[in-house]
């Protein structure tokens, strides 16, 4: 499961080619700030889902057993191909393992209500123990919506941070 909070891609790719040509250091470092200014939210994220499994059928070492949901930071400034438009500047990945427990559990019901009747029964049951708001996903989306607003300040500060170190430099 992977939250992006996006921005426009154009500024953030002028400012990381003048920083490249100014020094490479600097781009490590942009990195390094951005990375330890989202850790804060990643642990909220990591620390919504339950310890236990959601789900009597994934207490099991099959493909869909319940395992640490760890969290990383990934950070991408360039124009993804997906995405157009915006810049997903930070991602906050959630992983399981195996991962396929968690996403069935993180996003069951965000598109149907179920086409059989055992997958309705799944996804009411998953409903009563953490009900999904919108069709972002139940746990790490509800999470990081409660602190989208931290993230796009911290990233906004230090990009500016850097912004205003090109601008000296140019000039």
């Amino acid at each position: 499961m992977v939250v992006r909070p996006t921005v426009r891609a154009e500024g953030v790719r002028e400012v990381l080619a003048e920083l490249k040509k100014l020094s490479p250091e600097l781009v490590k470092e942009l990195r390094k700030e951005l990375r330890s200014g989202v850790q804060p939210t990643v642990k909220a994220v990591v620390a919504a889902y339950p310890v236990a499994p959601p789900l009597s059928g994934m207490a099991n070492e099959g493909r869909l057993r319940w395992g640490r949901v760890r969290g990383s930071v990934s950070i991408t400034p360039g124009r993804s191909r997906k995405y157009r438009q915006t810049s997903s500047l930070v991602a906050i990945k959630t992983t399981g393992n195996p991962d396929a427990g968690v996403r069935m559990a993180e996003l069951a019901g965000s598109r149907s209500n179920g086409s059989t009747p055992q997958g309705q029964n799944m996804i009411a049951v998953l409903n009563r123990r953490q009900p999904m708001r919108g069709r972002g996903g139940r746990y790490a989306f509800d999470a990081f919506r409660k602190n989208r607003d931290q993230v796009v300040q911290v990233a906004d500060e230090i990009i500016g941070r850097y912004a205003a170190v090109v601008s000296r430099r140019l000039k």
